[in-house]
C-alpha cells in the first residue's frame, strides 16, 4: 500500500517542539563550548525574538554572530549535528 496523502506540522499545529529545539541550540553550544571558543547560551526571550524564524544552519549563525563568534560552515554543521543527535533522542523518548 503507497501513502496517498501527506501531513505537514506547522509548529504548534499537531506537535509543539519549539522548546525542545530550544533545548537542543543550547545543548550542542554546552558540548561544543570548547569548538565555540566560549560558553555561549540562548535564552527562551530571545530565541522567540530573534532566531524561531531560521532553520537550524542559519539560527546557529546568528547565535555565534551575536554572541561575538565566528561562524564557519565546518562549525555550524558539527552545531547541527550534535542538535539533531538530541533531538532524536528526545523525540524518541517521547514517541516510545
Amino acid at each position: 500500500m503507497s501513502a496517498s496523502a501527506v501531513i505537514f506540522d506547522f509548529d504548534g499545529v499537531i506537535a509543539s517542539t519549539e522548546d525542545l529545539h530550544l533545548q537542543g541550540y543550547n545543548r550542542a553550544l554546552e558540548d561544543l563550548s570548547g569548538s565555540v571558543g566560549r560558553a555561549v547560551q540562548v535564552n527562551s526571550e530571545t530565541y522567540f525574538d530573534r532566531y524561531v524564524v531560521y532553520g537550524s544552519a542559519d539560527a546557529f549563525a546568528h547565535m555565534l554572530s551575536d554572541a561575538g563568534v565566528q561562524p564557519t560552515p565546518p562549525l555550524i554543521r558539527e552545531l547541527c549535528q550534535t542538535q539533531d543527535r538530541f533531538l532524536d533522542m528526545k523525540l524518541d523518548s517521547i514517541v516510545d
